[in-house]
């Protein structure tokens, strides 16, 4: 897949409802609250499926036949 924006770009990131500071925040908040460690581990999880199939569907999309 080649950028029109960044022609010399050559990693390409997906957007998510999971990266980095989303990840550091949840881990502040399980360190600083851990009687919650439970709840926010289980909506943390909940949330990077729902970005890995978000992911899986981009892909998809960009990688397959356009059906």
């Amino acid at each position: 897949l080649h950028s029109t924006a960044f022609p010399n770009k050559g990693l390409y990131y997906l957007g998510g409802l999971t990266e980095s500071t989303e990840t550091i925040a949840v881990f502040v908040c399980m360190c600083l609250w851990p009687a919650w460690f439970v709840p926010l581990a289980c909506g943390f999880a909940a949330l990077c499926g729902l970005t890995t199939a978000t992911r899986i569907v981009a892909a998809l999309n960009a990688l397959g036949d356009g059906r």
